[in-house]
């Protein structure tokens, strides 16, 4: 899987529309679509935003890291540990 394939893929995820996450990380739509059909490379800065709009890190949108370890950032990892507990402790 590549990059555009990746960020397609956690666009749909996010149920973001091209034109949502586009303006979310401050790029044009069109730019966008060219990263995500490769016919464009962004700059690491424009990496950066669109990891941090997807909610992921740079490596996992390049391929270096497992998929698995990017899955759960600490912030929802703690809320879904949370409401586990509050489940196996309160029965709701």
């Amino acid at each position: 899987m590549d990059l555009g394939d990746r960020i397609k893929r956690l666009q749909k995820m996010n149920n973001y529309s091209l034109r949502e996450l586009a303006s979310k990380v401050g790029i044009s739509h069109t730019f966008l679509s060219d990263i995500e059909n490769n016919r464009s490379n962004p700059s690491l800065k424009r990496l950066q935003d669109i990891a941090a709009g997807l909610n992921v890190n740079v490596s996992f949108l390049l391929g270096e890291k497992d998929e698995m370890d990017n899955w759960l950032t600490d912030e929802d990892f703690i809320s879904l540990y949370s409401r586990f507990h509050k489940t196996l402790i309160l029965g709701n």
